[in-house]
């Protein structure tokens, strides 16, 4: 069986909420309806713009008028890679998932217009108050967790996977980024399960590889000894059918 395997998530350790990749998801909510501006950045050059509307939601809505009320999601997906399409919908209260589905230092800004001037509302290099970042850590080891804005800290260790003891299909690990600190100061999950920071404060968060875990597994181990053993006895084997060099009578 062939597997295709994306070896870009095993060469992204470092995560950083203010440079977005494959392995991080921002989600902002739109509470106010109206008309959103958005910049995309990719290494702070603007590499696309577009638009989300956010209409009037709810059965109130609906019964100041008898006529058919367009479908507005309560959530929509942006792909901060795509340049397409320009404008998206959204119902007041619904929610943006921002994510990238390639490369990566991606960053969006929002920016909302009224009475001609324009104030920003969203920025994802300093995540705010009920802002979200989902973030996926792969690589085995202990990692420094920093809220780069208030200078919080806590540690992160992802767990060795055991041969025949993985878990999966865990939930994601709910964190709170608050102004006493991240969490409970430790955090500890399995490779490949989820992490989700909800923002108090403003934040950036930055998990950074200190110490990697790259022992092989017990499998891997088995086959390299299965391999010195064969090779042994090709060893043995040789010696035996050498000559031994002496004269015969």
């Amino acid at each position: 069986m062939n597997l295709n395997i994306n070896r870009n998530l095993f060469a992204q350790v470092n995560i950083d909420s203010g440079s977005l990749s494959m392995m991080t998801t921002v989600v902002h909510r739109f509470d106010r309806p109206g008309n959103y501006e958005c910049a995309v950045t990719q290494r702070d050059v603007t590499s696309r713009r577009f638009a989300i509307m956010v209409a009037e939601g709810g059965p109130s809505a609906a019964m100041q008028s008898q006529a058919p009320q367009p479908f507005q999601p309560a959530q929509v997906s942006i792909n901060l890679k795509d340049t397409a399409p320009d404008l998206y919908t959204l119902k007041a209260g619904g929610y943006a998932v921002f994510h990238v589905s390639a490369g990566s230092g991606y960053a969006v800004e929002v920016y909302r217009s009224e009475k001609g001037v324009q104030a920003k509302v969203f920025d994802s290099r300093e995540l705010k108050d009920g802002d979200v970042l989902s973030a996926l850590v792969i690589r085995p080891g202990t990692y420094s967790v920093t809220n780069t804005i208030n200078n919080t800290k806590a540690e992160l260790v992802v767990n060795y996977p055991e041969l025949g003891k993985a878990r999966r299909n865990l939930p994601p690990v709910n964190v709170e980024c608050t102004a006493q600190g991240i969490g409970q100061g430790r955090i500890q999950i399995d490779p490949t399960q989820g992490l989700v920071f909800t923002c108090r404060v403003p934040s950036r968060i930055k998990i950074e590889l200190a110490r990697p875990e790259d022992r092989p597994s017990r499998l891997f181990k088995g086959r390299v000894l299965a391999r010195r053993e064969k090779a042994g006895r090709k060893i043995v084997r040789k010696y035996r059918l050498m000559p031994s060099g002496g004269t015969q009578p």
